[in-house]
């Protein structure tokens, strides 16, 4: 799901397009809902990237998109998609600003352009398969905001100078209409009524009006909804009934959409979703909604949900500035998602109960107050108006320093902080919209919570530099000429002050005479130059930034969460790398995305995290990651090019087409195919050659399946190239399948100062239950046991290679490990057999290496159970966990490993066992979980997901919150039953 608002919807007759500010496009499959694909178009930073439109042409082979494509001062894009490759097939460029809207024409494919800040459409023809430029519209007297062609083919612009202009099909100017309020923002044709609806900018009004076949407009109607301080968007839901979204602050039950009957009226009134409703479609037979939380929510005929997708992050909507919270330190926020608070603790990486006293933002402190501030665009600080420094900028949040000295404002667009006399010490664009801002009770840090759920922390120390500073001047031209020299800092320019090169250039682009005054050390003169050539030959440098120290997204739903840094370091809990990547530029048509996971060995850090944090190394930079750097790191980039998504298919041999290349050159040293999370085959030592279609004959099983191809080369390995493949032949049952189970657990230590109560117990417990299912869920169960004095480095790699040689495709391999295991001083994770001598850890303990190479190389299910994320001895019944198994367990369920991995705690916490169970916390869950207390649908079939939720819960519940199990299901592996009650 998207992070941020959605901000177009389109459709083909296959699948509808979601476009949003969190800089992807999402493909959805028509019927179900179903994600297909996320695209990507080249991004840069903060703003670069985001996308505000979508079309897609009536021949349904392109997907048009644009937005804010293009850096601070640079020229905009619209990217043209294939929809058959899904790669990028053209790339629109010399956009006079942001796109705010496309259209393409019904007949000729032409595609129609709105810009913000821009009073022009762009009309952009296309000839031998190429878009060009065919000419533009500029009849009008402001900005342009909607298009959409209505009968005949007329096209219908909305301008916010007031009218709505009329065009012909050939885009011959017809006619302007005065509307009946300023600003006309939105238009919605009813072809078969000819009949129009606006939408205005600043009033909660909606218009009809009349288009007749010759393009004359005649007002008609004012539809008012009651209470509505804001008209969002409507939809014409049949031949004249409307869907309208609006902003309610009034009522005290929060409708967002009204249906209205020309002949009723408002006939009723729908709450739907938890936000704004910003796009409404009709898709068949289901009417489409999204709010700017984000979310999607289906509807049928009715307005009952079908389906209601939301995203993972913190939700702030219903939160009010109490409900963000910080301690002393900043090393504990607190805040509120939906109805719910929840604080988290970084040095411990854990939540906690929440804290009933902490800082809070505040508008008003000592004598300093910010009043007018909120979704304003000229806050005041004690009277006195803030020069927010972007056009049409809103403030969102605000807070006021413990003594009153320093102001902290964030907007849609950035983050400011002042002194109280309103001076700007520092300010930064920022990626998301801030929903609140703290500034630490010592004012050396503010905290930052944003619209994607991201928490962050600043440093206030940072003193933005003043001008612009020169990194190259060359010898050979006008500005060395007159005396300007590397290093030299640009003040201002014919009297007007300067601070950036967005700043800066506009004012000497023009052959004329110059006044600049420079800086050099703490000297500052003025030089005049007259400027005769193009150019003045020097390069500016790369401003520095305040950048993040730290950020932090949570996914409240799951728990799980992950920090990271600017340069892309990173701790995580165990399933927390999905939700960060690396988006890689590497031409104007072609971006790649690589989940953290791909670079792990390079940017999992967590011991350095912490660092982040420190005051006393303010950490200002003027770059991001190197492109070429980040390159080099890379694993391969594999694409399936058959079948394509959701292609149907009734035989069970299938002809696989694909790709794959490595961007730094390095050989494919190995090929993994896999359905379902299933390995099916494996090539290795293959000569493939860069753009090379591969094929390779697989066969497949007669269902749904999800088929993933998966590349290695000396970096590692590739991200999945997946696509769903639809079973349309004759449907089989599958046979059931066998169960190799290999269970270990150790308490009797040969060092008995680790020895542990329920270890080999736990063991022993689990493989009788498992046994159960000999004949029923399972055709038959095999099992090893190795307790105690059997449970020897030695005998648990025989019994490895004993599971890893028998489980075939057709089976599930299970294997339980309870005991001790511990990090060595480089971080890898062991195993404690009962022979373990800590003082020689390579020759006695079991590397757990030799467990993720083994479930590698088994080609059928994996799941594994692990309680062995323990060190030391029994401290007051625990189990005392003082290391890490994140990165193993993480490793484990990547896509090349494929594991259901079950751990019975995070890293930080103390493993419980208990003399009024006779088990460890998790194998007491675990057990009666799957003894029928998971089995949520009464039918007693425990499913992989179910068990994960009943021992979430269960084993909170068993030790009052102490300790909390997490589990990972790989992508692309579905929901499978694990046992039979």
């Amino acid at each position: 799901m998207h992070l941020e608002e959605i901000t177009d919807i389109c459709q083909s007759s296959k699948y509808y397009f979601t476009s949003s500010q969190d800089k992807t496009v999402k493909v959805w499959d028509l019927k179900s809902g179903e994600l297909i694909k996320t695209l990507r178009v080249p991004v840069g930073e903060v703003l670069n990237g985001k996308l505000f439109a979508c079309a897609v042409s009536n021949d349904e082979k392109i997907l048009a998109v644009g937005g804010y494509t293009g850096g601070n001062g640079q020229q905009k894009k619209i990217y043209l998609f294939d929809i058959q490759t899904w790669e990028i097939k053209q790339v629109i460029t010399g956009l006079p600003n942001v796109v705010s809207r496309l259209a393409f024409h019904p007949i000729s494919n032409d595609l129609a352009v709105t810009f913000y800040s821009n009073a022009q459409v762009g009309i952009y023809g296309i000839k031998n398969g190429v878009y060009y430029k065919k000419r533009s519209l500029n009849q009008f007297e402001d900005e342009t905001r909607d298009i959409d062609f209505g009968p005949k083919n007329q096209l219908l612009i909305t301008s916010l100078d007031g009218h709505i202009y009329v065009f012909d099909e050939q885009y011959n100017f017809n006619k302007k209409y005065k509307t009946k309020y300023d600003s006309p923002r939105n238009v919605v044709i009813n072809k078969e009524k000819n009949l129009i609806s606006v939408v205005y900018l600043n009033n909660p009004a909606v218009s009809q009006y009349h288009l007749s076949h010759g393009g004359e407009l005649r007002f008609k109607r004012d539809i008012e909804v009651k209470n509505a301080h804001r008209i969002n968007t409507l939809f014409c839901a049949d031949n004249h009934k409307l869907m309208i979204s609006f902003s309610d602050s009034l009522s005290k039950v929060k409708h967002n959409i009204a249906l209205y009957q020309p002949e009723k009226g408002i006939t009723k009134r729908l709450l739907i979703g938890n936000g704004n409703i910003t796009q409404i479609r009709k898709i068949d037979d289901q009417y489409l909604c999204v709010s700017n939380q984000p979310e999607i929510i289906a509807l049928d005929q009715n307005f009952k949900t079908i389906y209601h997708k939301q995203s993972h992050h913190l939700n702030y909507n219903q939160s009010k500035p109490e409900d963000f919270g910080i301690n002393h330190d900043a090393n504990i926020v607190t805040v509120k998602h939906n109805s719910a608070k929840l604080s988290f603790d970084i040095n411990t990486r854990s939540f906690i109960p929440t804290l009933q006293k902490y800082y809070s933002s505040k508008e008003q402190r000592i004598n300093t107050i910010v009043e007018d501030w909120n979704y304003s665009m000229y806050p005041l600080i004690n009277g006195d108006t803030v020069k927010l420094r972007n056009d049409y900028e809103f403030c969102q949040a605000v807070d006021v320093s413990q003594d009153g000295k320093f102001v902290a404002l964030g907007t849609h667009r950035g983050l400011y902080f002042l002194t109280k006399e309103n001076e700007i010490l520092w300010n930064i664009d920022v990626p998301s919209p801030i929903v609140n801002v703290i500034i630490t009770p010592d004012q050396k840090r503010l905290v930052t919570f944003a619209q994607d759920g991201s928490i962050r922390w600043y440093n206030t120390q940072f003193k933005e530099q003043k001008g612009v500073k020169l990194i190259t001047v060359k010898p050979t031209g006008l500005a060395y000429s007159h005396g300007i020299r590397k290093g030299d800092i640009i003040l201002a320019v014919n009297g007007y002050p300067v601070n950036s090169s967005k700043e800066l250039s506009p004012l000497i682009q023009r052959k004329t005479s110059y006044k600049f005054s420079i800086k050099r050390g703490n000297q500052i003169n003025n030089i005049i130059i007259n400027k005769t050539t193009s150019k003045f030959g020097f390069q500016y440098a790369p401003k520095l930034r305040n950048d993040y120290l730290l950020s932090l997204f949570i996914d409240p739903t799951t728990e799980k969460w992950i920090f990271y840094t600017n340069d892309g370091y990173y701790d995580t809990a165990i399933g927390g790398e999905k939700y960060l990547g690396w988006h890689v530029n590497v031409s104007k048509k072609s971006t790649h995305f690589y989940d953290v996971s791909r670079l792990r060995e390079t940017y999992y850090h967590p011991d350095t995290i912490n660092s982040f944090m420190s005051i006393s190394k303010p950490k200002f930079t003027s770059r991001s990651v190197n492109n070429e750097e980040l390159i080099k790191k890379l694993p391969p980039l594999v694409k399936i090019k058959y079948p394509m998504a959701g292609e149907t298919v009734s035989n069970t041999t299938l002809k696989l087409e694909y790709t794959a290349k490595s961007l730094n050159g390095s050989a494919i040293e190995e090929v993994k195919v896999l359905i379902n999370g299933e390995t099916i085959d494996q090539s290795r030592g293959l000569q493939l050659k860069k753009d090379e279609v591969n094929l390779m004959e697989i066969s497949i099983p007669k269902t749904d399946s999800f088929l993933q191809v998966i590349a290695k080369n000396e970096n590692g390995w590739s991200e999945p190239s997946s696509v769903m493949i639809k079973w349309d032949g004759e449907k089989a049952s599958a046979p059931k399948p066998n169960l190799y189970l290999l269970s270990i657990g150790v308490s009797d230590y040969l060092n008995s100062g680790l020895d542990l109560k329920y270890g080999a117990k736990d063991a022993n417990d689990f493989a009788t239950t498992i046994q159960s299912q000999d004949g029923k869920l399972y055709e038959n169960v095999y099992h090893k046991l190795l307790t105690d004095r059997e449970a020897t480095k030695g005998n648990i790699l025989d019994a490895l290679e004993w599971i890893q040689n028998e489980t075939t495709n057709k089976d599930v391999a299970m294997i339980f490990v309870a005991g001790h295991g511990m990090n060595d001083k480089n971080g890898a994770f062991y195993y404690l057999p009962h022979d373990s001598d800590l003082n020689s850890i390579r020759r006695t303990c079991l590397f757990f290496g030799e467990f993720q190479y083994t479930i590698s190389t088994i080609p059928g299910k994996v799941v594994l159970f692990i309680d062995t994320c323990h060190s030391g001895n029994i401290i007051n019944g625990a189990r005392s966990v003082g290391l890490n198994l994140t990165k193993t367990i993480n490793e484990l369920s990547d896509a090349e490993n494929g594991a259901v991995v079950f751990t019975s705690s995070t890293g930080s916490q103390l493993s419980v066992e208990d003399n009024r169970w006779e088990n460890g916390a998790f194998t007491e869950a675990l057990i009666e979980g799957l003894k029928g207390k998971a089995s949520f649908d009464q039918e007693g079939v425990i499913y992989i997901k179910a068990l994960d939720f009943y021992l979430s819960r269960r084993v909170k519940e068993l030790t009052s919150g102490g300790q909390s199990p997490t589990s990972i299901i790989p992508y692309g592996v579905p929901d499978f039953p694990i046992f039979v009650d």
